[in-house]
């Protein structure tokens, strides 16, 4: 093992030098602790532009291990380089289009789609059938979380690919798996409250108290903010909470903003008192990127006591799944600050028709 920078680079400039293919497949069995994944990726793409070698089959397959998006235009160009030879009698554009498949990202899928008309009907053929077994193969890439309590799942793409999908200013209702009838919220319990509620499918027993306010959040990584990924006390469990548009829309209409300040309420007193009536209590805090940082959007987070708490706890409640073994394994990007690899619920904005709704929560439109 290389046991600095410069003897890394070293070695790899004395391989382009010796264009010894057996140097190259010793580099490529190498893991070195100094070299970042990026370094790597260079290191690897100058390779595969010689062809005195015979490890291009290989550099690919250790691209569809990283699974990394900068990988895509590399593999592209890779699948479509004629210069490479064969290996096993099948072109290098059959593992690309594997290495693509399994990055999985929509730049990925649209690389394929352009392989799959590139005229050569060899490659087209490998490329068309990892488009045609892409929803299949999402287990595969590692690109959603199955709900296993309903045959469902929670698609996934890197952090990238996401970070400009939804305005970065304003206030809006972002949530995945939007459907007409359900939408997905979060909720962050100690381990017996969690336990409980994926075992009964709704929220209950000696640890759980009707008394205090339950709040949920339609937003994965505000979700990971207020919880630490996880981290915190009484928050080390995330779960995934299926649960009624319609009774989702319902809190909307009853909730009172907790703040005077971004409440329509003009007198301080008729704010208080509509606040202490109602059963529904409305936040717009600061969205944070998976840094800590600050942005100007807004996320919602809602809490429900009373009656329509006990109705969200027993009856709006479509399925539990406990998504903590998914948060543990992007904790570790953002303990690297690694967000080039974090893999984040693919969310939306939720449009709202409702006058009443826009109006009494100023949603940007």
């Amino acid at each position: 093992m290389m046991s600095n920078h410069m003897s890394t680079h070293n070695l790899f400039h004395e391989i382009l030098q010796k264009k010894d293919p057996q140097l190259v497949w010793e580099f490529l069995g190498l893991r070195p602790s100094d070299t970042t994944e990026e370094e790597l990726i260079g290191y690897y793409s100058q390779l595969l532009q010689h062809t005195w070698h015979d490890c291009h089959d290989q550099i690919v397959s250790g691209f569809q291990w990283m699974s990394n998006p900068v990988c895509v235009n590399i593999l592209y160009e890779t699948a479509l380089n004629e210069d490479i030879e064969p290996m096993d009698y099948r072109p290098i554009a059959r593992k690309c289009t594997w290495a693509l498949a399994d990055i999985g990202t929509k730049e990925a899928r649209e690389k394929l789609r352009l392989l799959a008309i590139c005229g050569n009907t060899i490659i087209e053929s490998y490329a068309q059938k990892r488009l045609d077994h892409w929803e299949q193969e999402h287990d595969r890439k590692g690109m959603k979380v199955r709900f296993r309590k309903a045959n469902k799942y929670l698609y996934l793409d890197f952090y990238p690919q996401l970070e400009h999908a939804i305005e970065t200013q304003g206030q809006q209702i972002i949530t995945a798996q939007q459907t007409e009838n359900e939408i997905i919220v979060y909720q962050a319990y100690n381990p017996a409250i969690a336990d409980y509620a994926v075992k009964h499918q709704k929220f209950g027993g000696e640890h759980y108290s009707f008394n205090r306010m339950t709040w949920i959040k339609p937003n994965f990584l505000w979700m990971m903010y207020r919880s630490g990924w996880a981290s915190k006390p009484d928050q080390e469990r995330i779960l995934a909470i299926s649960i009624k548009k319609d009774f989702f829309l319902t809190l909307l209409r009853e909730g009172e903003l907790s703040s005077i300040d971004q409440s329509t309420h003009q007198e301080v007193s008729i704010w208080k008192r509509w606040l202490h009536n109602s059963e529904v209590r409305i936040q717009w805090d600061p969205h944070h990127r998976p840094d800590g940082t600050r942005l100007d959007r807004k996320a919602i987070q809602i809490g429900i006591k009373g009656s329509l708490q006990k109705a969200f706890c027993s009856k709006k409640i479509q399925y539990i799944e406990d998504i903590t073994d998914y948060v543990h394994e992007q904790r570790k990007y953002i303990q690297s600050n690694d967000f080039q690899h974090l893999k984040v619920p693919v969310e939306t904005e939720m449009k709202i028709s409702d006058p009443v709704i826009l109006e009494k929560l100023s949603i940007s439109r």
